[in-house]
């Protein structure tokens, strides 16, 4: 072939190849936008997990993502850059019950104010004008903390735009009723707001790109589908996810409160309907029975996303490509996200009240500059919310050029807190607890607590700290209480008398927080504790006890939640000596108290044997050295009685069956978790006690007289409780082998 020939051959190759790209590149950019749009549902959202996992399976790769409640967290965790996998993982791994709640463990509370912050399940903060209802059962603490962790990957995106998927996140405003859509700013507030169901969350509040100030909360109450937002950012199809409930029908209206959800889902439905007509393509995964609130079913719900999918790929790869997309669609390069942890070179504080800012500044510690976890950070910021100091905690991330600094910023509590609870035991009845609590009333960092229990047997009590904020700590803490409480007295078996027992007590004591688990307590107390045949009486009764002591009181304490642990131990070792007082039966037969001396220790340890189940040891002993025996100066073996001391528990007895004057006792147990926050439990306790007339402890040698602990005990007790949002709910069955005899007990709530 003469050279002119092949140079033309050549040439047009060359033309015919850039037309070629050039045809395969503008069919790309001719391709139609998908959009993605995923509705609201609670914990039925996370079927959007299996959507999207089985879509890129197939090899659909939306272009930009649209959410509303959990559609946008969801959808705004996909947007920036998880991939299914993960989201799979975060599904599963994430506890959502714990974090759609603003209770704190055990562990997060300064030692020094556990006893006096914890059991309440109401709290009202009171401002000038009077208590203050707030705008929500919840503020939403623990979920705002998730999700600033969770989306601190978007840390450098200045709008929603620059996200690997464009996003919007849809709220409502409750002022006006309208629909808002996030574009811009942090996004965990964006998720916040759009996930904020009325009356359960506090609304959020922010200001618009016009600096109108805006109350927002979920977005499905006007917008749970938000096909219309695809198409507003781009998309030229929709695929909608909807995971929403439709109305219900005539036979499933049998109660008042589906009548009640019935007519508050008019209004939305409406609304959702105009949405699907939108949208070019609807899954709606079969959820079966699974609810809004259906957590604890994380991965079963994303395998029934998944299976749904599945189901209808066939019509939607058919629809697809006759629109102009072809399937499998190019795979987007993806980085997967490292969140786990970020490297931090400073920390700043933004609030308002200076006050707040010093507190921030004593409380805050991590290894800063330094590679801190996510774990580290949230379980600082949850340290921060157990001190009580703080209503609400934001915090970001400003990128530098070596890191990030961490920007926290802090609304302090109001000085002044009304907080309530009401329980429930089959043994003491209904009671209601009010307390009334300040801070920084008698210097700063004190804190001023008065409870008052009110019942058939009420309870008042008056506490006050102040203690430094350093480790350890040092203290003061003053105290007064009157305590009314059911008395019994057993012979045998055998019930023979009940009376009111009356217990006056005032303390001036040192204290010090050793460590975040330890905490010593020492000072001098008096005491006057009566037994009466009446609640109230003017009558001087003939059994009295009136007494001066000094006490010291070790606590460990390493329980990771102090209603049904799942793991650590607490251990409580109390000493008391009397310094002075009588106590006396009638004017002519009295006893001198100055020499008696108590000693009681307890330790519970919890420990994760397999699976969910745990390990239970319980190991409790103390012994009175007394001249003469009294019901008023014993140890009480049966059930425990709250902010009473000398009470302990001991499987198959009813209260203050046995009154001893030194008991050891050791239990064994397993506990299954079923679920999440339910536990059922089986228990043995062996253990032998002692009721002398006269001095347990020998003078001779000063040691404990083994011979005298002749009397057996032992018990088995059957346990089935849950923690839930108003406090433990537990049921005991319990048996004592040595007479037969059974013993049931229901209580609710928390125990005060």
């Amino acid at each position: 072939m003469p050279s002119s020939w092949r140079k033309m051959v050549y040439g047009m190759n060359k033309v015919f190849l850039i037309l070629l790209f050039a045809a395969n590149l503008l069919s790309a950019q001719d391709r139609p936008t998908l959009g993605l749009a995923l509705s609201g549902g609670g914990a039925k959202g996370l079927a959007h997990i299996g959507v999207i996992q089985e879509l890129e399976n197939a090899g659909i790769y939306p272009d930009l993502v649209s959410g509303t409640s959990m559609g946008s967290i969801v959808g705004g965790l996909y947007a920036i850059g998880y991939s299914p996998s993960q989201l799979k993982r975060i599904a599963g791994d994430i506890s959502w019950t714990d974090y759609f709640s603003d209770s704190y463990a055990s562990s997060f509370v300064p030692i020094e104010q556990r006893r006096l912050s914890q059991g309440y399940q109401l709290s009202f903060p009171i401002d000038t004008g009077g208590i203050v209802l707030p705008r929500g059962l919840l503020e939403g603490r623990k979920i705002q903390t998730l999700l600033s962790l969770l989306f601190s990957p978007a840390r450098n995106a200045s709008s929603f735009d620059d996200f690997p998927l464009p996003f919007r996140a849809i709220a409502t405003d409750i002022v006006t009723g309208e629909a808002y859509t996030f574009r811009d700013g942090e996004i965990q507030h964006a998720i916040r707001a759009s996930m904020a169901i009325p009356s359960i969350f506090a609304p959020v509040s922010v200001t618009d790109a016009e600096g109108k100030d805006r109350l927002l909360v979920d977005g499905l109450v006007v917008r749970n589908l938000p096909a219309s937002d695809a198409i507003d950012l781009g998309a030229d199809l929709v695929l909608a996810v909807d995971v929403g409930a439709p109305l219900a029908k005539k036979e499933e209206l049998n109660n008042i409160i589906s009548i009640l959800q019935q007519t508050a889902d008019f209004g939305s439905i409406k609304y959702n309907e105009q949405q699907r007509e939108l949208a070019d393509f609807i899954i709606d995964p079969d959820l079966g029975e699974f609810t809004a609130i259906s957590y604890d079913s994380a991965d079963s719900i994303v395998k029934l996303g998944a299976a749904s999918t599945r189901a209808a790929l066939p019509e939607l790869i058919r629809q697809l490509e006759s629109s102009g997309i072809a399937v499998p669609m190019e795979a987007p390069e993806r980085k997967e996200i490292e969140a786990d942890s970020l490297f931090l070179t400073g920390v700043r504080f933004e609030c308002d009240d200076p006050a707040a800012t010093r507190i921030l500044e004593k409380l805050f510690y991590l290894g800063i500059p330094g590679l801190v976890t996510n774990d580290q950070l949230e379980n600082q910021i949850n340290k921060l919310y157990g001190s009580n100091f703080f209503t609400l905690i934001n915090f970001s991330f400003l990128p530098t050029v070596d890191g990030n600094e961490l920007i926290i910023s802090a609304k302090p509590v109001l000085d002044w807190q009304m907080r309530l609870s009401v329980s429930y035991d089959s043994d003491y009845e209904i009671a209601m607890l009010v307390n009334l609590s300040g801070r920084n009333v008698i210097g700063n960092g004190s804190l001023l607590s008065f409870d008052a229990r009110i019942s058939q047997f009420p309870r008042a009590s008056l506490d006050y700290i102040l203690y430094t904020q350093t480790r350890p700590s040092i203290g003061v803490h003053l105290s007064g209480s009157a305590n009314f409480y059911p008395g019994r007295l057993y012979d045998g078996d055998d019930l023979i008398s009940e009376f009111r027992a009356h217990h006056f007590t005032s303390r001036l004591a040192a204290f010090s927080g050793l460590g975040e688990n330890r905490y010593l307590e020492a000072g001098l107390f008096s005491e006057n504790l009566s037994s009466n045949d009446r609640f109230i009486t003017l009558v001087p009764t003939e059994n009295i006890l009136n007494r001066q002591a000094f006490y010291a009181e070790l606590v460990r304490d390493t329980y990771d939640r102090a209603i049904f642990p799942r793991k650590g131990a607490r251990t409580d070792i109390y000493v008391q000596r009397s310094l002075g007082g009588r106590e006396k039966k009638t004017d002519a037969d009295f006893n001198d108290l100055g020499s008696n001396l108590v000693v009681t220790a307890t330790h519970r340890q919890v420990n994760k044997l397999i699976g969910k189940v745990s390990g239970i040891l319980e190991l409790a002993g103390g012994f009175v050295q007394h001249n003469r025996r009294n019901v008023l100066n014993q140890l009480y073996l049966g059930r425990p009685l709250a902010k009473e001391p000398f009470f302990f528990n001991v499987y198959g007895k009813r209260h203050m069956e046995l009154a001893v004057s030194g008991f050891v006792t050791a239990a064994f147990g397993l506990r299954l978790e079923a679920g999440n926050n339910n536990f059922i439990g089986l228990h043995y306790q062996y253990g032998r006690y002692a009721i002398s007339e006269e001095r347990l402890v020998r003078l001779e040698n000063g040691l404990l007289n083994p011979d005298r602990f002749n009397e057996n005990i032992s018990g088995f007790a059957l346990t089935l409780g849950s923690d839930t949002f108003l406090g433990p709910l537990q049921f005991n069955a319990e048996y004592d082998p040595s007479d037969g005899s059974k013993n049931y007990n229901l209580h609710f709530g928390y125990y005060f």
